[in-house]
């Protein structure tokens, strides 16, 4: 859930699994009551239960998911590393480019030095002022080498402080997970807690070393204020898992299989598929691949297992996998949407709005060939062309004009 202007207020909620639009409405305000009675009156044709929203930490979507819907809020992990960006990007950018070119600076001058001590050394003999240059000159060759040293030093600490900052802020979104990326073993919140608070103490160290000012630590200190929720999140998945595996009626080992291997497997699937870098998502994807192969593998209990009680185990882990929402990513981009729309149309009109849903709900297709309507309602609706032919009236003959002939 989110909101985006246009500039009167526009409320965007999305079931985020299927992308499909449940609310897009605008509204005189965006508190908590307003929020309220727009979601329930969305949520009214369809019968589905909420679990959990996603958005960021505005007091009125904490208050609507809370109180009034009663479920479990995940906080966007984006809003987490732009406060973190905000506080540390630009104030070490512009430390690493002034210890650079005080660096410069200071090998330009010690090379000066040098050239100027061999042109000494060429004009042999010299004069008693020629003279006493050069031994000046020999004189600060020792100091400017120190200087050279110093400025090095401390371009190569602000780089490394630039690096480890960089560092600590994507690790918070690849420690971020129910399962390690790295082994696709599970991860309890106890875990996922303890690894994203050395990110953060490592970045109040850093902030501490470059001494950034009380606004930058002020950040770091926003940010750190959200990391409870992301473990009430994790903690949120596994509970959620836990009900999901007491539903199966599977023995024990089964059920670890299940758990472990096979929602580990398709939640890395899913991850692989959002990653930018093709190396990292070729090995996610790899490693995805080989947790599920040794889930099926026929001699282990799952694998041993009717070929349909299989198939629905494996729905079931697609389903759990599903869970664990961490990004409002896909209303931050229906609300970019909208912008460009409400750029080139002048105007978004409650009708003009209506129809861009329709068509992003029922009409536009992934990959896959599926619309957001059909991996919302888990079945494919009639075709929306089609329906507006048998629903719409037959355009009439255009007006004969005057002194026009009849066509035959």
């Amino acid at each position: 859930e989110d909101e985006t202007f246009h500039p009167q207020i526009c409320l965007v909620a999305i079931e985020p699994v299927s992308n499909f639009i449940i609310l897009e409405a605008y509204a005189d305000k965006r508190d908590a009551v307003t929020w309220n009675a727009s979601v329930d009156a969305a949520l009214k044709p369809f019968s589905v239960d909420v679990i959990q929203c996603v958005s960021d930490q505005a007091v009125a979507l904490l208050s609507h998911a809370q109180s009034h819907l009663g479920v479990h809020h995940s906080p966007d992990v984006f809003h987490v590393q732009y406060e973190l960006s905000k506080a540390t990007s630009l104030a070490l950018n512009r430390q690493e480019q002034k210890a650079k070119e005080d660096y410069e600076v200071a090998i330009a001058t010690h090379q000066g030095n040098l050239a100027k001590r061999k042109a000494f050394d060429a004009t042999w003999p010299c004069t008693i002022r020629e003279l006493e240059l050069e031994k000046a000159l020999n004189q600060n060759a020792p100091e400017l080498e120190k200087v050279c040293q110093e400025m090095k030093e401390r371009f190569e600490a602000t780089t490394d402080r630039k690096q480890r900052a960089r560092e600590a802020r994507c690790g918070i979104a690849n420690d971020y997970h129910p399962f390690d990326l790295k082994t696709g073993k599970p991860m309890e919140s106890s875990e996922v807690q303890n690894r994203l608070n050395e990110h953060f103490q490592t970045l109040h160290t850093i902030a501490d070393e470059a001494k950034l000012s009380q606004g930058a630590h002020d950040r770091i200190a926003k940010a750190e204020r959200v990391l409870p929720s992301m473990i009430a999140t994790i903690a949120f998945f596994w509970c959620t898992i836990k009900l999901f595996a007491e539903r199966l009626g599977c023995s024990e080992e089964v059920t670890r299989i299940w758990r472990d291997e096979l929602v580990a497997s398709y939640y890395i699937s899913r991850v692989a598929q959002r990653q930018q870098k093709a190396d990292e998502a070729k090995r996610l994807k790899e490693l995805s691949e080989s947790i599920l192969a040794r889930a099926r593998s026929p001699d282990r209990p799952f694998g041993q297992l009717p070929e349909s009680v299989r198939v629905t185990l494996e729905q079931q882990a697609q389903q759990a996998a599903d869970v664990f929402q961490r990004s409002s990513s896909c209303v931050e981009g229906r609300n970019g949407q909208l912008s460009l729309r409400h750029h080139g149309l002048r105007e978004l009109t409650m009708s003009k709005l209506k129809a861009l849903r329709t068509i992003h709900n029922y009409v536009i297709e992934r990959e896959d060939g599926t619309t957001a309507a059909e991996r919302f309602f888990a079945i494919k609706p009639r075709d929306l062309f089609g329906w507006l032919l048998e629903q719409l009236p037959m355009p009439s003959r255009p007006r004969k004009r005057i002194n026009q002939p009849d066509q035959i």
